[in-house]
């Protein structure tokens, strides 16, 4: 009789555990999953970017750089590619249309007369980047510069998000060069 009375309060409570809902798999947070309901569609932003500035001199020469002037179009989509939590993330479609013109300075040398330009980029590129839900990634393009013989490139760092991105930095690298960031 102990043994049967066991067994129905044994069943009975592997009953309740069993009809209980998962926690698990519930979704942590409620609002963060109806807000991503709401808002599937493409977000779309454009803009300009400005590119002024000094950039060191990639060659080890003292008081040497170089002034950056120009612009960049942009046009970011981003595009929720997994709605459903815990792990929600984006596609972001970036069109980059950059114009820039590079002039040498150097601050112990005589100006020559025929200072002007010494490099331009015009380019455009397009790149898809995958964003987790409510975060950001720095993403590092490379233009190489025109009109230069040496290889020289010129480096751009984006921080991007899902409503746009900014320009977080920006520095001139020799091929080969594992330079950091100097702005």
């Amino acid at each position: 009789m102990k043994k049967l009375l066991f067994s129905l309060v044994f069943f009975h409570v592997l009953f309740v555990i069993g009809c209980q809902e998962n926690p698990v798999t519930s979704p942590t947070d409620s609002n963060s999953s109806a807000k991503l309901k709401e808002n599937n569609g493409p977000n779309i932003n454009s803009g300009t970017i400005r590119l002024e500035g000094l950039l060191n001199d990639p060659y080890p020469v003292f008081n040497s750089f170089y002034i950056i002037n120009g612009s960049i179009q942009y046009t970011h989509v981003a595009q929720i590619l997994d709605p459903i939590p815990p792990n929600p993330q984006y596609i972001v479609y970036l069109n980059l249309d950059v114009v820039a013109g590079l002039t040498y300075l150097c601050t112990t040398c005589q100006p020559l007369s025929d200072d002007g330009p010494v490099g331009t980029v015009s380019i455009q590129s397009y790149d898809e980047i995958f964003l987790p839900y409510e975060g950001s990634v720095l993403f590092t393009k490379s233009f190489s510069i025109q009109g230069r013989s040496d290889g020289m490139k010129l480096n751009l760092r984006f921080l991007v998000t899902e409503s746009g991105i900014e320009l977080n930095a920006m520095w001139l690298a020799l091929q080969g060069d594992n330079v950091v960031a100097t702005y």
